[in-house]
């Protein structure tokens, strides 16, 4: 059901995405968007949509665990002058308040907001599914926050950024998409070898906390502990050591690397 709920969901976003106005110019600067991604996992989505056609920064450094981030003036700074801004919303990154709530005032440069979690289906801390279309980052409960972990998720946020992107920039709209349609059908190559690892366990309960609870729900995966998570070297993209970050790892590296790690468990 989740699945079929996420496919819905996709496709009327895919919809968004073609249809989507792309009529605002590019702010002045070197021709380029300037995007601001809070963590690694969307900074990589629009890094695969986007490649050299936008100035991209992330926020939480490699090596930093996100949750207890402390922005620097130099952070914010960049947040406040960005065009697009990508957080994870439900209280993850609440650093972000001050720049939502700055951007109400009429005398403070107009940033756009996406919240990765609108949109998609999260889980709650009694393990059941809710549809999120707006979030709030001020109006949130118990969420696993994690929505990345789910493979279907990334698609709909792929999907959404694409359509924020050609929103934004018109002339770079056919690179866009396209780019968005080729991650997309990796995403889903992968989906269909996660389905493999499936051992139709139901009814689990959930630990909020647990960083790929979005993954055992999309495939009736048994949970596994996050210290034995953490014995088989799984990557959550919590954070990225800042020696892939160098290497350039990717997420569809991290999740193919996963379901070689999972696969035997």
């Amino acid at each position: 059901m989740f699945k079929k709920v996420t496919s819905i969901l996709l496709a009327f976003i895919m919809v968004l995405a073609l249809l989507a106005g792309c009529s605002k110019p590019k702010e002045e600067d070197n021709g380029k968007l300037n995007v601001v991604c809070t963590i690694f996992p969307q900074y990589d989505f629009i890094r695969a949509i986007a490649g050299d056609k936008v100035n991209l920064k992330m926020i939480v450094p490699p090596d930093k665990e996100y949750s207890s981030y402390k922005p620097s003036k130099k952070d914010y700074k960049a947040m406040e002058e960005a065009d697009l801004l990508v957080y994870v919303g439900y209280g993850l990154d609440d650093w972000c308040k001050e720049v939502i709530e700055n951007n109400k005032n009429e005398n403070f440069n107009y940033v756009s907001l996406v919240d990765i979690c609108d949109h998609v289906l999260t889980i709650d801390e009694e393990g059941n599914f809710q549809s999120s279309m707006l979030s709030f980052i001020d109006s949130y409960s118990v969420i696993d926050s994690n929505v990345w972990a789910s493979i279907s998720n990334s698609m709909v946020i792929v999907s959404n950024l694409s359509a924020w992107l050609c929103n934004l920039d018109s002339i770079n709209e056919a690179f866009y998409k396209e780019n968005a349609r080729q991650y997309m059908e990796n995403l889903a190559y992968i989906d269909s070898q996660y389905v493999t690892l499936s051992n139709n366990v139901s009814n689990e309960v959930i630990d909020v906390k647990n960083p790929l609870n979005y993954i055992y729900a999309d495939y009736n995966i048994v949970p596994i502990q996050e210290t034995k998570l953490q014995e088989l070297g799984v990557n959550t993209m919590q954070s990225v050591s800042k020696s892939d970050f160098e290497n350039g790892v990717t997420y569809l590296d991290i999740v193919k690397s996963n379901f070689e790690k999972l696969k035997n468990v």
